[in-house]
């Protein structure tokens, strides 16, 4: 069979983007053309294509880009207009749900006082967008589009959700911390006009083989709960050979894939990603972010061996590092509880040597490895939680606990001891239980309305939706301070 002119195009991006670093420029649309000995307008048309389904990233006036952090498409790409600007500013806050669908744009003197720009330039940035499909004119105002004009027209409108874990969907919908963003998503993927259904990853040949004979392929693939062990590369070929045979331009389905922990090698660029790890890794960011930016005196993170959950001892390791990495000369603190009554430190120390070696790990994505010894000298081990209130009452000091009840009984316990909250003791919790929302416990975690309109767009493949340098799902954080936690600067 002959090889069409856009599998060219699509192959040479493909083997572009395996090296090349995020942010990084493609060739310009003449360039790409003269070098495949092809029309500019099909190298146009392909590569208009793979921006809409998120595999690059383009800037009208300004060229082709690897999708990857708005700082650094910046760097590479140079110098932008104030027109450009504001378009790419609005673009990335579609890509992280900050603005949604059917929402209007900031108005255009907030925007233009931004900025630093005449109000006509804001105007033109808004126009450009909207013939570029993402928004639309209502009147005197702007507002988000539907994206109904970015998909191919027809098509399946399914959306199948693979439980890998059991048959039972209940587990993935009462989650501790993505509960919520998978009922946002399944909601808004019906408002989008999409049915979903569930079934067992173990059904997906026997589905696989029925689509096929139909030639009905669904739009979008959703697998929830894939663990380290399960195999991957199967489920990759069956979305591959679903794709092959796809009537549909550009081919579906769309796939995103929910892991539980490692990144496992071999992924196709496409496959959209999601990683409990990751998402972990950004609610740490975030706590550590509020920690320095409130100008926090010290900080401290507790664990209880005891207890056991999503947002455990390696999220509390995962904040410490960033809050070392944020500002070296804060005063950091885990404070452990052991599981047996009476461990000393050096015995407690010796046993979990491979947590300590964890955070040091982690600490090297900073480009400098923090020496075990070192992450040692941050470890108190205690008996008494309590009795940490008391030592440092006298500055303003945040204290992070993965569960609402640990937090609630910090609670309990600093007000017993007559500490002030949240004036000399700030407690926030990783987990958002709606058990103790009644206390008031300041809570960072996702924002689940944003992820899960993220996720659903992603499977949706409308809009390019944001991603972190390697892939995964960028979803955002948030701390909601309620009544236990305000920065320093606001006592």
């Amino acid at each position: 069979m002959k090889e069409k002119a856009s599998d060219r195009v699509e192959q040479w991006v493909a083997t572009f983007l395996a090296d090349a670093a995020p942010g990084a420029r493609l060739p310009g649309d003449r360039d790409l053309a003269a070098r495949l000995g092809l029309s500019e307008r099909t190298v146009r048309s392909v590569l208009s294509e793979l921006h809409r389904r998120g595999l690059v990233r383009r800037l009208q006036g300004s060229g082709t880009y690897v999708p990857g952090e708005p700082e650094e498409a910046a760097s590479e790409r140079g110098p932008v207009s104030s027109g450009e600007a504001v378009a790419d500013w609005v673009h990335r806050a579609m890509a992280a749900g900050e603005l949604k669908r059917g929402e209007a744009l900031p108005p255009i003197k907030r925007v233009a006082a931004r900025f630093h720009v005449a109000r006509r330039t804001v105007i033109a940035a808004y126009r450009r967008l909207v013939g570029e499909g993402y928004v639309q004119k209502i009147g005197k105002s702007f507002w988000v589009g539907d994206f109904k004009s970015l998909l191919a027209p027809g098509g399946n409108r399914e959306v199948f959700v693979f439980n890998c874990e059991s048959e039972d969907f209940s587990a993935i919908f009462s989650h501790p911390v993505l509960g919520r963003a998978y009922e946002r998503m399944v909601d808004e993927l019906f408002e989008c006009g999409y049915s979903v259904l569930y079934e067992n990853v173990a059904a997906l040949p026997s589905l696989a083989g029925r689509w096929l004979r139909r030639r009905a392929v669904p739009h979008a693939l959703f697998f929830c709960g894939l663990h380290e062990a399960e195999p991957v590369e199967p489920l990759c070929a069956q979305i591959r050979r679903l794709r092959r045979a796809s009537p549909q331009s550009p081919p579906a389905p769309r796939a995103l894939l929910a892991l539980t922990s490692r990144l496992s090698p071999g992924l196709p660029r496409d496959v959209l990603l999601l990683m409990w790890g990751n998402v972990l890794t950004q609610i740490a960011h975030e706590a550590a972010r509020y920690c320095v930016a409130g100008g926090f005196k010290t900080a401290h993170l507790y664990f209880h061996e005891r207890r056991q959950g999503p947002t455990g001892d390696s999220t509390i390791m995962k904040t410490w590092a960033e809050i070392r990495q944020a500002d070296p000369a804060l005063t950091v603190r885990v404070v452990v509880q052991p599981a047996a009554r009476r461990e000393s430190r050096p015995s407690f120390l010796a046993r979990t040597e491979s947590l300590l070696a964890y955070a040091a790990d982690y600490s090297h994505k900073f480009g400098r490895r923090i020496p075990v010894p070192t992450v040692a000298r941050d470890i108190v081990v205690t008996h008494d939680p309590a009795g940490v209130f008391a030592q440092v009452a006298q500055h303003p000091s945040l204290h992070v606990f993965p569960f609402a009840a640990e937090a609630a009984e910090a609670l309990a316990r600093a007000q017993a001891q007559g500490l002030a909250v949240p004036q000399s003791v700030s407690i926030v919790t990783l987990q958002d239980d709606p058990a103790y929302l009644t206390k008031g416990l300041a809570h960072c975690g996702i924002d689940c309305n944003s992820a899960g309109y993220v996720m659903a767009h992603a499977l949706i493949g409308d809009i390019p939706v944001a991603r972190t340098r390697r892939g995964f799902l960028k979803l955002k954080s948030r701390l909601i301070e309620r009544q236990t936690a305000r920065p320093p600067a606001q006592h």
